[in-house]
Order: C-alpha cells, then sequence, then structure tokens
C-alpha cells in the first residue's frame, strides 16, 4: 500500500483518520507505532529503527504514524523510501505533514497524498499581481513592498508559501519556474529549521528571481 500522505494541522481529525484506518484494516492497538521528530528533524537512524523492526516475518497488520514528517532530513526520506521498497503488504504508513513542499519528489509521486480543504494553502490575489509586476517591470522597488515584508506578520511563511502557489501556477508555461521553486523551498526550510532571518530570506529570493528575469 502507498504511504499516505496526511495534510493536516487539526490533531482530532489526525485522530479520527488513523482510527478509521484502523479499524477498516483490522489494525490491532499494539501495532500501531507512533514517531516524532528528534530534536528539530526526522533522523536517519529512526527511519533504521523502522527497518529494524519489518526485518522478522509480519502475520498481522501494522501502522506506523510519523508525526510532523515535513521535519525529515533529505537523508531521512530517503532511507525511508528504501524502506517502501521491502515493506511487507500488512504495513502501513501515515506520514502526518502541515505542508509537503519540503518532501522529496520521488517521495511525493509515491504517495496518496490527503489535503484538509482548511490546511489547503490558497493564493493570494495581491502577492499575484505584485509578483506579475515585478517580473513585467524588473523593478527591485519590491523589497520595501509591504506585501513582502516579514516585520509584524503573525507568520511570514505565508508569504514564501503563496509565492509557492503562484510560481506553481505558472510551470506548464514557464520553464524558469522550476529553479524559481527550488530556491524559495530551500530557503522556506531554512526559516523554518534553521533560524534563518524570515526577511533576508525573502529580499534574497525577490532578488533571485529579479535576476531570472532581468
Amino acid at each position: 500500500m502507498l504511504p499516505i500522505l496526511l495534510v493536516y494541522k487539526d490533531q482530532n481529525k489526525i485522530k479520527k483518520f488513523i482510527k478509521k484506518l484502523q479499524i477498516n484494516n483490522n489494525i490491532k492497538d499494539e501495532f500501531v507505532f507512533r514517531m516524532e521528530p528528534e530534536k528539530k528533524q526526522f533522523s536517519i537512524n529512526q527511519i533504521k529503527e523502522i527497518k529494524k523492526s519489518l526485518i522478522y516475518n509480519i502475520n498481522e497488520p501494522r501502522l506506523y504514524v510519523l508525526i510532523n514528517f515535513d521535519r525529515a532530513s533529505y537523508e531521512a526520506q530517503n532511507a525511508f523510501l528504501k524502506t517502501l521498497e521491502e515493506h511487507s503488504n500488512l504495513v502501513f504508513f501515515v506520514l502526518t505533514v502541515s505542508q509537503y513542499y519540503n518532501l522529496a519528489p520521488t517521495l511525493i509521486s509515491r504517495s496518496k497524498i490527503l489535503i484538509d480543504s482548511q490546511t489547503a494553502i490558497k493564493s493570494s490575489d495581491k502577492i499575484d499581481l505584485k509578483i506579475n509586476e515585478f517580473i513585467q517591470n524588473k523593478n527591485l522597488r519590491i523589497l520595501g513592498d509591504t506585501h513582502f515584508q516579514a516585520k509584524g506578520k503573525k507568520n511570514p511563511i505565508e508569504i514564501l508559501d503563496s509565492m509557492i502557489v503562484y510560481f506553481k501556477k505558472r510551470i506548464p508555461k514557464d520553464p524558469k519556474t522550476t529553479g524559481i521553486l527550488r530556491e524559495i523551498l530551500t530557503y522556506r526550510s531554512y526559516v523554518l529549521y534553521n533560524n534563518v532571518d524570515a526577511q533576508n530570506a525573502i529580499d534574497h529570493l525577490l532578488i533571485y528571481i529579479y535576476k531570472k528575469y532581468k
């Protein structure tokens, strides 16, 4: 069975989903294993522990729930992919994430993605308009635009997420988009997990985009 990427923020909804999955597949409580990141990230050692537990013959269904797997290192994600190649059909994986942008594309393509409507990122019309003007006019005055100022915002990550949504829509017609998205995703991860200043990250990305279209 494909691993399930559960893009939910509501913990009650996550619990209900897991319970329903248990009932539908006759998974006993003692065979439900819940794991959370060590410190800031899921480590490769945690994935190795899962792999060790799957060495022996499995006669009953079991479920592994990996909480906040969008905080997994790329090494851990790659190790998890290898585990998928070897696991029994009696083993189920649920990966809970707040967003799946930080996951490896290979992992995303090999997973069943379920997104809660309240969690899905919505496009910001104002940011879309500003980036359109920016690309057309190629003017770095956008660096002072209030729509791209992290200060005073409850969650500056929302600016980066809106930029991701905008450039994802451009993929079919703009070959430059792939590199830009990769850069945004990289700096989004830096802000979340490496304490990089959000405003510096946003300014860097705007300059990066400017150079791409200059």
